[in-house]
């Protein structure tokens, strides 16, 4: 059986105060209009929200929020908690659901309020504290959460090919290009390699714009049947999904081999879909970090390992290139919503919503969207399509 996103919706990116309930209710609401459905016919709720969410942002995002959205008679409610990778894992489930028969429409819901909320920085610059952990010595020592975790990783991954750290510009050079073609991200302002290089350093080799851009939002799709996807304007189907789950010991022992497990995840995406990665025609990543990018365009298989900085140099990932990545500017320009801002992305392209960066001229575009939970612990893979 297959799977289908009926429709979705989300709320604009923004930095201003906002209140998780009202706007993850406002996207609920906008999500059945776009699939075309009645409120009786959603049939199940899957929540998901950061792990750094505050208890009032997670007291919205229980399963309270059925009662508050009014979905009555549900035969599916649960919340899906799998760090950055939530969101993704929300769909995925819903889609398992589906496949089986145990539920026809579930609504899957992602929000975030880390500005005016729970802090400037979110879910990626929190700090461990647990007392008397390893972490809490981590921590101790000036460890800062995935910020200087993932600060390790570039040294790790510099010094292994010899490259030098502005190499890593030329993915958030890349990411504006694109996010300069999208009215709804956060930085528009043309970037070159010179102004990446006046950006502050925040934990070396890391810089201020080698950084995600954190905002407030909210995130809901219908993940429906295929007789009910039928009734909606524009579906999308899911071909094909996966997970892979590293569980690194402590966050720097990444530093030793730098798994981030999108190798096996876009295996199993790719499997399930009967798809080749030559058949994808642009990838949405998880890009929290510019090493996030690198590492994953090289599991995936995109170019040679160690080759990844040399690929985005080369202008083929951005506009006009042959191996579109990122197309809405990434978490470091377009915004980071965690796993659903690319999510976001990936089904505006399958729609042919994107506008100006459009992938794809005469047809809808195949899609990979990518997220990573923890310091690269967790990966999830989604491969979409027009339905036909």
């Amino acid at each position: 059986m297959k799977s289908f996103i009926a429709g979705f919706a989300h709320s604009p990116p923004t930095r201003k105060p906002s209140h998780v309930g009202r706007i993850s209710i406002r996207a609920i609401n906008e999500a059945i209009a776009d699939a075309g459905l009645e409120r009786s016919a959603i049939d199940g709720l899957l929540v998901g929200c950061s792990p750094a969410a505050s208890p009032e942002v997670r007291g919205w995002l229980q399963p309270n929020l059925a009662r508050e959205a009014a979905l009555a008679d549900l035969a599916l409610l649960s919340n899906v908690d799998l760090e950055g990778v939530s969101a993704m894992a929300t769909i995925q489930v819903a889609a398992m659901a589906v496949r089986s028969g145990f539920a026809e429409a579930v609504m899957c819901v992602f929000a975030d309020t880390p500005i005016g909320g729970q802090g400037p920085g979110g879910a990626s610059f929190t700090a461990p504290t647990e007392a008397g952990s390893l972490n809490s010595l981590y921590s101790f020592c000036g460890g800062v959460g995935g910020l200087t975790s993932y600060a390790l990783s570039t040294q790790a991954y510099l010094k292994r090919y010899d490259l030098m750290p502005e190499a890593l510009g030329h993915i958030a050079v890349s990411n504006r290009k694109w996010a300069a073609l999208n009215p709804e991200a956060m930085l528009r302002d043309p970037l070159d390699l010179s102004a990446y290089l006046k950006s502050p350093s925040v934990s070396d080799p890391l810089r201020v714009l080698d950084c995600a851009f954190p905002v407030n939002g909210a995130f809901a799709a219908v993940v429906s049947n295929e007789s009910i996807a039928r009734s909606a304007a524009k579906p999308v189907e899911i071909l094909g999904y996966g997970q892979a789950h590293v569980h690194h010991a402590l966050a720097h022992v990444i530093c030793e081999d730098l798994e981030i497990g999108a190798r096996a995840a876009c295996a199993r995406a790719l499997k399930m879909a009967n798809r080749k990665l030559t058949d994808i025609d642009a990838f949405e990543l998880y890009d929290a970090f510019t090493i996030m990018s690198a590492l994953t365009v090289e599991e995936y298989g995109l170019c040679e390992a160690g080759a990844a900085l040399d690929l985005f140099a080369s202008g083929a990932t951005a506009p006009g290139g042959k191996v579109p990545v990122s197309t809405g500017g990434g978490h470091t320009s377009g915004g980071y919503l965690q796993g659903a801002s690319p999510l976001v992305e990936g089904l505006l392209q399958v729609r042919r919503e994107a506008g100006d960066r459009q992938v794809g001229v005469d047809r809808a575009p195949t899609v990979l969207v990518s997220n990573i939970g923890g310091v690269m612990d967790h990966h999830a893979t989604m491969i979409l399509a027009a339905a036909q």
